[in-house]
């Protein structure tokens, strides 16, 4: 069995980061190792949150991991919280890293053409130095924006600005960068990839379903690593993560508070029996 660690934090209340990561991670047939980076009472959607901080704790768990002699097929990130949070992720690649150990880093700092509040102007270039350690990296287009110092186009930029930032994106370092959130003309939503090994670029789009809900690139990030662990290349993972937000959004009802997320949990059996299909 394929062992991953998730580097993010676990919010109680409200379905992202280690919430969505441990059950589709376990779900995919993958061994799933949580680096908490705090613990919430919920996620900051919600007003006057309880927050554990945990980033001086990273490195006693590092320290514990090297001293047992655990190694990791795969690393994935997600939304760090500090300069310091990032350091000691890149700490971790260097430390657990390796030429089979797949690093996947989605740089969540940042939508609609702003950062996230309480980051400061040169944080996506933190966060850059650390997708260039990385394998695989998935930014939405404001994200993409920052780390190539573009000016932002918008979230209608179209397919051929995403692959443009993809192709960019992998000068960085990265080997393969996925912009997500693309919309395309007939009304479809997906992901357009770049991979620099190959020289191939590819699109995957699928039915907009729903409205705009909290968390749903957490589950994209968290299904494309399990794919990605359990050997599909990284076009056929993207795919696949695709069409499972699809499938949860499918499952969620309209009027879901956006806070609370999509119902992803009786997706779960469909995304077992189809990474067995592709």
């Amino acid at each position: 069995m394929k062992r991953v660690l998730t580097v993010q934090d676990l919010s109680c209340v409200g379905k992202c980061a280690l919430a969505v990561a441990l059950p589709v991670l376990s779900v995919m047939g993958v061994e799933a190792c949580p680096l908490p980076t705090a613990v919430l009472s919920a996620h900051t959607m919600f007003p006057d949150v309880a927050i554990r901080d945990l980033t001086e704790e990273m490195p006693r768990f590092s320290a514990h991991w090297q001293a047992q002699k655990i190694r990791f097929d795969a690393i994935c990130t997600g939304y760090l919280a500090s300069v310091r949070q990032v350091e000691l992720t890149a700490e971790l690649f260097r430390t657990f890293g390796g030429e089979d150990v797949r690093i996947i880093v989605d740089p969540a700092m940042a939508e609609g053409g702003a950062l996230y509040t309480g980051f400061s102007p040169d944080f996506p270039d933190k966060i850059a130095a650390l997708c260039a350690q990385a394998d695989v990296i998935t930014p939405n287009i404001t994200e993409a924006a920052l780390l190539t110092h573009r000016p932002y186009p918008g979230e209608d930029c179209g397919a051929e600005t995403a692959m443009a930032f993809a192709r960019e994106l992998t000068e960085m370092g990265p080997a393969c960068a996925v912009v997500t959130g693309v919309r395309f003309p007939d009304g479809r939503i997906g992901a357009v990839g770049y991979d620099r090994k190959t020289g191939n670029g590819f699109e995957k789009a699928a039915e907009r379903v729903g409205g705009k809900y909290h968390a749903t690139g957490d589950l994209f990030s968290a299904a494309l690593t399990g794919a990605v662990a359990r050997g599909l290349s990284t076009e056929r993972a993207v795919s696949l993560a695709a069409d499972f937000v699809c499938e949860c959004l499918r499952r969620t009802p309209p009027e879901r508070e956006d806070a609370y997320g999509p119902c992803f949990e009786t997706a779960l059996p469909w995304l077992a029996d189809e990474l067995q299909t592709r």
